[in-house]
């Protein structure tokens, strides 16, 4: 499977075995891992890290500066996040179904507005396709390579208004999302963004 994630769904369609039938199977697993481990305890199946830090409470956005950069230590742990990472593998499949492999920076542009997203809180308790869909969107209108939703639904598997939802975040937080100086060189132009 080329050492990408993929979905339930994904494996459904490849293997065309049911999604309940491959639900009870991953549950089963689950359990005969967490039997094997109970000498010193369970092990956790779930991807996320056992302990997470605790974090600055996020002010108001009326009192928030929009402006105001990301911390070292916010992107940091945000860039070890099992989430980022599960998401980061996906990227490049799609952004080669979607014919923007060869554009130069998208995909390292796409991982750092992942990353800052995740630092943002604007992907927790999001599907990995719809926080992958709303940020190919984003990024390559962002990038002048406009893909329409449609487009990036056909590739994500996912819905239009699932995208255009979570794009809407996006554009809310642009400013801190995109580095200053891809907007200062004109590789990355805000007025691109579709409304």
């Amino acid at each position: 499977m080329g050492n990408s994630p993929r979905t339930f769904k994904e494996i459904c369609v490849l293997t065309q075995v049911p999604k309940k039938l491959l639900g009870q199977c991953y549950k089963a697993l689950e359990r005969a891992f967490e039997v094997k481990a109970s000498g010193g305890g369970s092990v956790d199946t779930s991807g996320a890290p056992a302990a997470t830090p605790p974090s600055a409470p996020t002010p108001p956005a009326a009192a928030r500066d929009p402006l105001a950069p990301l911390s070292a230590e916010a992107l940091a742990h945000a860039e070890n996040s099992s989430e980022t990472r599960v998401i980061s593998q996906m990227l490049p499949r799609f952004i080669s179904n979607l014919g923007l492999s060869r554009t130069e920076g998208f995909q390292s542009a796409c991982l750092h507005i992942l990353i800052a997203g995740k630092a943002l809180g604007l992907i927790d308790g999001r599907s990995p396709l719809t926080v992958v869909g709303s940020l190919l969107y984003f990024a390559s209108h962002l990038w002048g390579v406009g893909k329409s939703a449609k487009e990036v639904c056909a590739v994500v598997d996912t819905t239009e208004s699932t995208i255009r939802g979570r794009y809407k975040v996006l554009v809310e937080e642009r400013e801190r999302l995109v580095r200053k100086e891809w907007v200062e060189s004109g590789i990355a132009d805000f007025a691109r963004l579709p409304n």
